[in-house]
C-alpha cells in the first residue's frame, strides 16, 4: 500500500507507514480486546517498507482478504497512541484530544448529548461542503420527528414505520429508503448469567428451537414495520456474499412447538402455562424503554408464545442500563441488532467462540467448534462456490443449535429535509459521502 504523502492528522503530523502498523498492532493485541480483532484474524502482520510504503502479509488466500484488511484497520495517531500502555487504552485515555485524518475535525463531544464536526479547510482531498455538522442524541422517536417538521434538524437517520407515515405528507420532507445491512434478532443467553454454568432453561438448544417454532416473525415484523422490514432467517442480510435462501416463510410452526414442548416435558397446567418438575417456563426480555417499536415487539411475542404456554415477562429498562446489563451477560433474553457487510468477516467475533470471552460480540456466549470450522474454511478456501457451500453448512448448524431467533432486516430509511442535496444514499453507510452534502442556494442560511 502506498500512502499519500500529503495525508496528514489534524494535529498537523503527517500519516505515514508506522501509523498503519501500530494501529494492526493495537487491534490484534488481546490485552485491547478491540471487536476488529477477529476480521483481521486472516492477516499474519503489516509491516513498513518506507516511510509511505506498507505491505501486508496473510495467513492464507482467500476471496475477503483485501476487503476485510481495508474495512477492518482503521489508521490512528501512532504519535498518540503509542505512548499509551495497551492496557489503558480506553475511551477516556484517547478521547482527547481525538484525532482524524479526515475530512472533518471533531470540535466538540458531549456524552449521550451532541458530536460536533468541523471542515478541515485545508485537508489534501478537498474541503467538505459544509461548514458543520452536528450530530444530536434524541431518544424520543415522537421529538425527532417534531424537531425535524419544525427544522431544528435536518435529518433524522433511522425512521420507525409509525415516523415514515407521519412524514411521508410533508411536503418539506424526503424520505430515502436502502436496503439495509443489519439484522435485528432475540438473543437467547445461553448461561445463567455471567455465570458458567448453563441456564436451565435455555441451555437446552430442543427448548430454543421449540421457542423458535412458537414465535410468528413474520407477524411480529408486519406489524411494528408495515412494509419496512422483511424477515431475517440468520446471522447474514439477504444481499450478503453466502446469504442462505429462506428457508421458510417465517410464520413459525405452532403445533410443531407444542409437540416439541410436550416430548421435553414442559407439560401444560390449569392456567395453560408450562411446567417441568415444579419449575415454570418462564422467560424475562430486556427491552430499552426509548425504543418504542421494541416494546410493542416484546408485547407481541409476549401475546404469541403465552398461547403456547411459555411466560414471558417484559423486563423495560433504560438505555443506559441495557447497554450495561447485556454486554456484562447480566440477562435472559434481549433484541439486538448487528450492522454487517458485503462480506460476512464479522462472523466469528459475533456468534463464533471467538467472541465469546469477556469483551466479546457474542453475548450469548453461543460456542459449536463445528460452526468456527465452517467458518474458518470459507474464509480460507479460495474457491467462491466452495466459501458459498461453507458458509451455508456453517449457518445449518448454528440454526439447528439456534442461539438466537433472527426477526428482521430492517430497511434503511432516512428522513432529511428537502434543501439538504445529497447523492444516492447507501445502504451500508449513509453518511460515507457527507463531505459532498450541500444546502441548496434558496434554503434559508441558519
Amino acid at each position: 500500500f502506498a500512502l499519500d504523502p500529503a495525508a496528514r492528522w489534524h494535529d498537523g503530523v503527517p500519516v505515514r507507514a508506522r501509523d498503519i502498523v501500530s494501529s494492526f498492532a493495537v487491534v490484534r493485541d488481546s490485552v485491547v480486546a478491540s471487536p476488529a480483532r477477529s476480521t483481521l484474524a486472516g492477516v499474519d502482520s503489516v509491516v513498513a517498507l518506507d516511510t509511505l510504503t506498507v505491505r501486508a502479509w496473510f495467513r492464507d488466500r482467500s476471496p475477503f482478504a483485501f476487503h476485510d484488511l481495508v474495512m477492518g484497520l482503521v489508521p490512528f495517531p501512532a504519535h498518540r497512541w503509542d505512548s499509551i500502555p495497551r492496557g489503558q487504552l480506553t475511551v477516556a485515555a484517547i478521547e482527547a484530544p481525538v484525532i482524524g485524518s479526515g475530512r472533518f475535525r471533531l470540535a466538540e463531544r458531549v456524552p449521550m448529548q451532541r458530536i460536533t464536526l468541523v471542515a478541515d479547510t485545508s485537508h489534501p482531498r478537498g474541503r467538505p461542503v459544509l461548514d458543520r455538522v452536528i450530530f444530536r442524541v434524541a431518544s424520543d422517536p415522537t421529538s425527532r420527528v417534531s424537531q425535524l417538521r419544525t427544522g431544528e434538524v435536518d435529518v433524522i437517520e433511522q425512521v420507525t414505520a409509525d415516523a415514515a407515515r407521519a412524514l411521508a405528507t410533508d411536503s418539506a420532507i424526503a424520505l430515502h429508503a436502502s436496503d439495509s445491512f443489519e439484522y435485528s434478532f432475540l438473543q437467547f443467553n445461553l448461561f445463567d448469567g455471567a455465570t458458567a454454568r448453563p441456564h436451565p432453561i435455555l441451555g437446552d438448544a430442543a427448548l430454543r428451537r421449540a421457542l423458535r417454532d412458537a414465535t410468528d416473525r413474520e407477524q411480529l415484523t408486519r406489524a411494528v414495520f408495515e412494509g419496512l422490514a422483511a424477515v431475517s432467517h440468520g446471522p447474514f442480510v439477504t444481499r450478503q456474499f453466502g446469504a442462505l435462501p429462506a428457508p421458510d416463510d417465517g410464520r413459525g410452526d405452532s403445533l410443531r412447538a407444542d409437540r416439541l414442548l410436550d416430548s421435553l416435558g414442559w407439560v401444560r397446567g390449569r392456567d395453560g402455562l408450562r411446567a417441568r418438575g415444579g419449575r415454570p417456563l418462564t422467560l424475562s426480555i430486556l427491552v430499552p424503554t426509548s425504543a418504542p417499536a421494541r416494546v410493542r415487539m416484546a408485547e407481541a411475542l409476549q401475546a404469541q408464545w403465552r398461547a403456547r404456554g411459555i411466560a414471558l415477562q417484559v423486563e423495560p429498562v433504560e438505555s443506559a442500563v441495557m447497554g450495561e446489563r447485556v454486554p456484562a451477560r447480566r440477562f435472559e433474553l434481549a433484541f439486538g441488532t448487528i450492522r454487517t457487510g458485503v462480506t460476512p468477516s464479522g462472523l466469528r467475533q459475533s456468534w463464533g467462540s471467538a467472541g465469546a470471552s469477556s469483551g466479546g460480540r457474542n453475548v450469548g456466549r453461543y460456542m459449536n467448534p463445528r460452526f468456527d470450522a465452517q467458518i474458518d474454511s470459507a474464509f480460507a478456501t479460495r474457491d467462491a462456490a466452495a466459501a458459498r457451500r461453507h458458509f451455508a453448512d456453517g449457518y445449518r448448524t448454528l440454526l439447528a443449535d439456534a442461539p438466537a431467533i433472527y426477526i428482521y432486516e430492517a430497511a434503511t430509511v432516512l428522513a432529511i429535509r428537502r434543501h439538504i442535496a445529497l447523492p444516492p444514499v447507501r445502504g451500508d453507510a449513509w453518511w460515507f459521502d457527507l463531505a459532498s452534502w450541500r444546502v441548496t442556494p434558496r434554503a434559508p442560511v441558519r
